[in-house]
């Protein structure tokens, strides 16, 4: 019986795993009230294989003081992962630079990076005297999140176990 709570544990363990998460990429964006970019990964430590990045935001509260919203897609192979963000209100940089940083949220992913949690933190450098230049920086934690049968392989167990130290 010992030998089974101990391998349910191992199984819920493994489904749990955490990864580290970080991708830069960098392109071009469209400025504006409502701004896109279309970019290119150029670093990546996740598991898949995610090339292209598309990003999609509003600048809220227009003026010297503004925030951004919004959410990033990675495509590649069968791989995806969807995040969505939202910088700290910050001034903008001065001339054509601006940068902002904030949080992100996993809200969905495909193939690797299918069914995980996760959050972290994220930043942006915009430059519009230089091509309209981006560069997105998402870095953070994703975790598996345990698949059902492996929960309730774990509680069986559990309860198997406390009911034979009961009889005892």
């Amino acid at each position: 019986m010992r030998k089974l709570v101990i391998t349910s544990l191992i199984v819920a363990c493994a489904g749990a795993h955490a990864f580290s998460f970080d991708i830069v990429s960098v392109g071009t964006f469209v400025p504006g009230t409502n701004y896109t970019a279309s970019e290119i990964v150029v670093f990546e430590t996740a598991p898949g294989s995610l090339t292209s990045l598309a990003v999609s935001g509003l600048v809220n509260n227009p003026g010297p003081s503004q925030f951004l919203t919004g959410s990033a897609t990675w495509t590649g192979g069968g791989d995806s992962l969807t995040l969505a963000f939202v910088s700290a209100p910050v001034t903008s940089g001065s001339g054509f630079t601006a940068s902002y940083s904030g949080t992100w949220s996993y809200t969905g992913g495909a193939g690797a990076f299918s069914g995980l949690t996760g959050t972290g933190s994220w930043s942006v450098v915009f430059n519009s005297a230089n091509n309209n230049y981006s560069n997105h920086s998402f870095s953070g934690e994703l975790n598996a999140v345990p698949e059902p049968a492996s929960l309730a392989l774990l509680g069986m167990a559990g309860f198997g176990y406390l009911s034979r130290r009961r009889r005892k």
